[in-house]
């Protein structure tokens, strides 16, 4: 019988394929399309929000800088207000520190010259009639001269601010007050700068570019990385400034009359160390005149000691060994003066410090009922706290003065020194004694130095 089954033929091979792949390439191409105008959509629509967030917001800061700006000048007009004030200049600091975290640089920088128009943040005011801006954010705050700006923030006082990459851009600061202020990454562009202070501010990362410079007071800041380039300086005082890794060479430091101590060099090595000595009247000798403590203070419930001064006494129980004065007592007694000195901070955090403390001390009758003088100093921290760092105690064997010194490394992060001085008599001598027992003390004396390998 013959075959009757059909065969399909190239052609309609082909057409079917074609049909099959139109077919399934219609959705794919509508499904894409959807995608994309729902991507496109979905990026308007957020670049749109984006828009109005940042339109809400400089409406906001419009709003909030306006009102801050109102509501200070209507509080100047008025009467009632007084510059001596100190509830008054406080709510204006208050606010202004509060308000401009809310505005844009613009506005911050704007704030800034409309308090220094009004004399409220001026060095040549007292320091009572200013406004402190402690905390204050000025983060990228642009101060540029320019024909529509005239930047003449002479003796301006931006004490402890915040305002890390601050830029002054032809500006005149001179004697500007940067006292504690955080300045990382700050640049100092052609601007002229004399007689201004950066005490403890930190200037890490800071540029110094043209510009006159001249009687800069840089003592106890940071300026570690710091770069100085085309200016011209003078007298700038580098007194316990950290200088590591700056530009700030040996050669034009020792070259150009800059006072360095207890500085610490672009190398990390140390200058030459203050060698004052750091206890004040530590031989009585101040206070002969007066007949009574200045510099030494008692504790709270006791004696201090007398001053005893040998010109004027009858019979003089014992020379003094520096001048004509001692301290004395015939009775228990407590004494104390607090050294503060922050002078040597970097060297003590590098831990490279030592002190010496010293002092000629005894009592009159040797080895009697344990009567004794004794000298102790404390190495506190800046919240005053910390441990007894040095002893010095007097011989029991021997009358008289006798000397005694110690010496000591002092702990990392110590701000203050507190010297005592005790006397103990357990029985006070009566007056028909022969030998009246008494413990004394002279020339005392603290410093602090580098020890050397």
């Amino acid at each position: 019988m013959p075959d009757t089954k059909t065969h399909p033929t190239k052609t309609n091979v082909c057409f079917n394929w074609t049909r099959l792949v139109l077919s399934a390439t219609l959705p794919m191409i509508l499904g894409i399309f959807t995608i994309i105008f729902t991507l496109q959509q979905n990026s308007i629509s957020s670049a749109t929000r984006e828009q109005d967030r940042l339109h809400a917001t400089e409406l906001r800061q419009q709003v909030i800088y306006d009102d801050y700006i109102h509501t200070i000048s209507d509080l100047l007009l008025r009467t009632s207000f007084n510059r001596t004030n100190q509830h008054q200049l406080n709510h204006i600091g208050f606010k202004t520190v509060d308000v401009i975290q809310h505005l844009n640089h613009a506005q911050k920088r704007d704030v800034i010259f409309f308090l220094y128009s009004h004399e409220l943040n001026r060095k040549t005011m007292p320091e009572n009639q200013r406004v402190i801006l402690s905390g204050a954010d000025l983060t990228n705050v642009h101060f540029v001269q320019s024909t529509r700006t005239n930047c003449n923030l002479r003796n301006i006082s931006l004490t402890y601010i915040l305002a890390a990459k601050i830029v002054f851009d032809r500006c005149d600061i001179n004697y500007a007050g940067f006292e504690n202020a955080w300045l990382v990454g700050a640049k100092f562009i052609n601007s002229l700068m004399q007689g201004v202070h950066f005490y403890k501010a930190n200037l890490t990362g800071a540029v110094f570019h043209g510009g006159n410079l001249n009687k800069i007071s840089f003592s106890h800041a940071s300026l570690v990385n710091t770069r100085f380039s085309e200016i011209n300086s003078g007298n700038f005082d580098f007194t316990n400034a950290d200088l590591l890794h700056s530009d700030l060479t040996n050669k034009y430091l020792w070259s150009s009359g800059h006072t360095i101590v207890n500085t610490r060099l672009s190398n990390g090595s140390f200058s030459a160390i203050s060698s004052s000595n750091l206890i004040a009247n530590g031989g009585a000798e101040n206070d002969c005149v007066a007949g009574r403590l200045r510099r030494w203070n008692p504790l709270s419930g006791h004696q201090p000691l007398d001053v005893y001064d040998t010109t004027r006494s009858e019979t003089t129980i014992l020379p003094a060994v520096n001048g004509k004065c001692y301290f004395r007592k015939i009775t228990s007694s407590r004494m104390f003066q607090l050294v503060s000195h922050t002078s040597y901070s970097l060297l003590i955090n590098a831990e490279m410090a030592y002190f010496n403390i010293s002092a000629y001390m005894g009592c009159t009758i040797a080895n009697r009922n344990n009567d004794h003088i004794l000298i102790d100093m404390r190495c506190w921290n800046e919240y005053y706290a910390g441990n007894v760092c040095a002893k010095l105690r007097m011989s029991k064997n021997a009358s008289g003065f006798q000397y005694q010194s110690t010496t000591g490394l002092i702990p990392k992060g110590t701000a203050h020194f507190r010297v005592w001085v005790e006397t103990n008599i357990l029985f006070p001598s009566k007056h028909n004694d022969s030998i009246v027992q008494a413990c004394f003390v002279d020339d005392i004396k603290l410093f602090i130095f580098k020890k050397e390998n």
